[in-house]
């Protein structure tokens, strides 16, 4: 169960929360072996963001966890789609949206943990 999180300084109504959430939900199938049904997500908006001195009116960022490894191709196409998600749901171009990516090798669900390779 990967785990996305997306945080910009736009205010976000419900159905463009939905909206996102609907989107990732379908890009996640970019990793191999993983789904939509079990992303779990968090959309925030009005999320105060600063570049140094300079604080953020657009753009994002988003942070995805997920368990084990992936391929720099699927990481890549799924880079790709989630900039198109931006631009397509909400405006966004490319500049001050950033993307952080980070595999676990140990995750916890369902009251036990799930050991991975290291």
């Amino acid at each position: 169960m990967p785990f996305l999180k997306f945080k910009t300084p736009l205010a976000l109504d419900e159905g463009q929360k939905q909206n996102l959430c609907e989107e990732f939900a379908k890009a996640i199938c970019l990793m191999s072996g993983k789904n939509g049904e079990g992303l779990l997500m968090e959309v925030q908006g009005n999320a105060p963001l600063w570049m140094g001195k300079r604080r953020l009116e657009q753009g994002g960022v988003i942070e995805l966890t997920y368990f084990g490894k992936a391929s720099n191709e699927d990481l890549d196409a799924l880079n790709a789609e989630l900039f198109a998600i931006l631009d397509r749901c909400l405006g966004l171009g490319q500049e001050d949206i950033y993307m952080v990516y980070q595999p676990v090798s140990q995750w916890g669900l369902r009251g036990f943990c799930v050991h991975g390779e290291e």
